[in-house]
């Protein structure tokens, strides 16, 4: 989860102050995942019974991520507080440990979401969160985590009416917001919620104009807990502009939803009124796995402080204008988008990808030994769900890409 400014943290309370508007009233918005932004929360991997390959394996992982985007912004690591030291020990002195009580270490979808507001203020929305849909049992302090880490970033909080996950939506920081029918509408999560009840509390809390809808994964066809997440389906590349990634290998009821969510894009529009331009990629849908829910995802991501505008938190994804001293980063950025190495090195997946966004750019992608050299693998804030062939892809996937 990214958003957060580095400013130094308040004492931590259950909740920060109560905003009085919605973020929409007030002028907050919620950013794309490329604007510039100068602190990333993760939280820490503790409980073994979660990670059935074994939890350090889960660790280093997490510890190598973390150590890869402190690379270019501050981490702040949440950890259960008898992990804390533990946490610090694998993470080293350059990540700040944070000691909270988490059920789960799924940062992007059960912390808060960030919102820019004027001249640098940050506010934060709280959805409710219920363990995608009552998934796991044991979910009451994730629960309490959005108002937490807010409190403890000074941030007003907001809190909203509906049950989500921060996987479930995505934003071009232009007032469009992509979403599921799926997750957002799931008697699992929102019981009798009207899909206008749902929109209009998304425009308030997000301050968006604008919601695209899509099917998501109303039949559970996709190996995953989300119910359809849609950051495991596209992403904005900028403004107007989408990446759709979907597995040319899919038959059946499969296929027919891909068809399904991408028809629903080409329908669509933007805030600004236009139709979005969909660029295609394949999944990994080559890899072999044992785990029944590893996740192919390519799309599933998170951009780096300094792969961000530092004069302008609207500016879109990276143009030929970027300082020069930011284009190896971004040459690696636009080779993985998703930060890590392909399994293959054919016209699909990674290096497929790559070209499709320097193409859009105006600059030459970067092949995958390139990332791999510049030390950018993928890295979110569910950092297991990387590359096929990476180290994270030997910890079997049990939760949401």
């Amino acid at each position: 989860m990214t958003g957060s400014h580095a400013r130094p943290l308040s004492s931590q309370s259950d909740y920060g102050a109560l905003m009085l508007k919605t973020p929409a009233e007030a002028g907050f918005r919620m950013p794309a995942e490329w604007e510039r932004h100068s602190c990333c929360w993760m939280s820490w991997p503790s409980r073994a019974d979660q990670w059935v390959d074994g939890l350090a394996g889960a660790q280093s992982t997490y510890a190598a991520i973390a150590r890869a985007i402190r690379r270019f912004e501050p981490v702040r690591m949440v950890a259960e507080p008898h992990s804390a030291a533990e946490a610090r020990a694998h993470c080293g002195a350059d990540i700040e440990v944070i000691p909270l009580p988490i059920d789960d270490p799924w940062m992007r979808d059960s912390g808060p979401t960030f919102l820019n507001g004027g001249d640098g203020a940050i506010a934060g929305t709280a959805w409710r969160f219920n363990s995608w849909g009552g998934k796991s049992p044991e979910y009451a302090e994730n629960a309490r985590l959005p108002g937490r880490v807010l409190s403890l970033a000074a941030a007003p909080v907001y809190q909203s009416s509906l049950c989500l996950e921060g996987g479930g939506i995505l934003a071009d920081g232009a007032g469009t917001i992509i979403t599921t029918e799926s997750v957002v509408l799931n008697a699992n999560r929102n019981p009798g919620i009207s899909k206008a009840a749902a929109e209009l509390e998304l425009r308030h809390a997000l301050g968006a104009t604008q919601i695209i809808w899509l099917p998501g994964d109303p039949e559970s066809v996709f190996v995953d807990i989300t119910d359809g997440h849609v950051d495991g389906l596209v992403s904005f590349v900028r403004p107007g502009v989408v990446i759709f990634e979907s597995d040319p290998s899919a038959t059946g009821i499969a296929m027919q939803l891909a068809a399904e969510n991408r028809r629903a894009l080409e329908k669509a529009v933007d805030a600004a009124g236009r139709r979005l331009q969909i660029i295609s990629i394949d999944d990994a849908y080559e890899v072999q796995t044992s785990h029944s829910m590893f996740c192919r995802s390519y799309v599933n991501s998170v951009f780096p402080a300094t792969l961000g505008h530092a004069s302008s938190s609207r500016r879109p994804f990276p143009s030929a204008r970027w300082p020069r001293s930011t284009s190896r980063n971004w040459r690696a950025a636009a080779a993985g988008f998703i930060a890590s190495r392909s399994s293959s090195r054919r016209e699909s997946g990674i290096d497929n990808l790559g070209k499709h966004i320097a193409l859009l750019v105006g600059k030459q992608p970067a092949r995958a030994e390139q990332i791999e050299q510049d030390g950018l693998r993928r890295s979110d804030d569910e950092p297991v769900r990387r590359s096929p062939q990476s180290a994270a892809a030997q910890i079997p996937v049990r939760h949401p890409p």
